[in-house]
């Protein structure tokens, strides 16, 4: 019975990905994000605004210029101030187009990955990894409505230093808190049959 007990435990704890997998995943596709969304961002806003790129490199220029020497991030920020680029910078609101390049890979970012969720349960990570989403309580699949809200969620794990994150260490099922949110949980998909197993 003992013996038993011990194994269901182990099953159950392989079935849960540790945070270390879950955070190797994530990098993956942070890498594979930052490979695809740039270029394909710049290229979407290229047709609309044909100066974006320029606008990076003179930001770029700018607090290069402005470091130089510099000691601290105080001084930094009092050099870019007083620099007369920058002013200028500033005064053609180029900004805007940083923002909006951000904004765009955002967008994209969140409709690719709502799509490989709701298509595959997954992310090209997860998949690497042999991880899915799945619902909390049936480990079926999760509904578009549940996992949209679990993509939104994701604010409240990050904007609080991460701790939304870092909760997965913490959570018997290794669980963020935008699992929680949403009625979800992260599992290792290869170890969800021997579960049902020992479950039975």
């Amino acid at each position: 019975m003992l013996f038993l007990f011990r194994r269901k435990k182990s099953l159950e704890n392989k079935l849960y990905p540790s945070f270390n997998t879950r955070l190797f995943a994530s990098l993956v596709d942070i890498a594979i994000a930052a490979i695809l969304l740039v270029p394909i961002s710049n290229i979407l806003l290229s047709f609309f605004y044909d100066d974006i790129l320029y606008s990076k490199q003179q930001l770029s220029k700018i607090v290069e210029n402005s470091s130089k020497g510099v000691t601290s991030f105080k001084v930094l920020l009092q050099n870019m101030a007083n620099n007369l680029q920058f002013q200028q910078f500033l005064a053609e609101k180029r900004y805007i187009l940083l923002f909006l390049e951000q904004g765009t890979q955002f967008a994209l970012l969140s409709v690719i990955i709502i799509i490989f969720w709701i298509k595959r349960q997954s992310t090209p990570g997860k998949m690497l990894t042999s991880l899915k989403i799945v619902d909390a309580k049936t480990l079926g699949k999760p509904t578009t409505l549940q996992l949209i809200i679990r993509l939104l969620s994701y604010v409240f794990s990050i904007v609080p230093l991460g701790l939304g994150i870092l909760y997965i260490v913490l959570n018997k099922k290794r669980r963020a808190w935008h699992d929680l949110i949403s009625d979800t949980v992260v599992i290792s998909h290869k170890n969800l049959k021997n579960h049902h197993v020992v479950e039975k």
